[in-house]
């Protein structure tokens, strides 16, 4: 059976809920709506992430609840990627996140940890 995400924000480590907070109003204030794709996910959910290519690792930073995935709303994926690219992944590094975007392989703009 396939899990959906889980979007909590209650869920996170409580320093990466706070830089959550940060970057959802730094977004904001350059005009970009995020919002919270997926925050905890289980083993099972991890495991089809795996099974169906998303993902190479058998466990995840957001199994700790140590990383969140978000969406830029209103925007499709080749324009959300530019505004990731650009805007929102910038102001996650400077903000103290380790952002996704970075990554040659695999490439995971929407993707941010401690």
């Amino acid at each position: 059976m396939y899990e959906r995400p889980f979007n909590n924000a209650d869920a996170l480590t409580a320093p990466l809920r706070e830089r959550w907070e940060q970057l959802l109003s730094l977004s904001a204030e350059a005009d970009i709506r995020l919002s919270l794709y997926e925050t905890v996910r289980s083993a099972e959910r991890q495991r089809q992430l795996v099974e169906q290519g998303y993902s190479r690792r058998a466990h995840s930073r957001h199994q700790d609840g140590a990383a969140f995935d978000v969406r830029v709303k209103g925007h499709a994926e080749p324009e959300a990627v530019e505004l990731m690219t650009h805007v929102v992944g910038p102001l996650g590094e400077n903000i103290g996140l380790k952002w996704g975007g970075r990554w040659a392989d695999p490439f995971d703009p929407f993707h941010f940890e401690m």
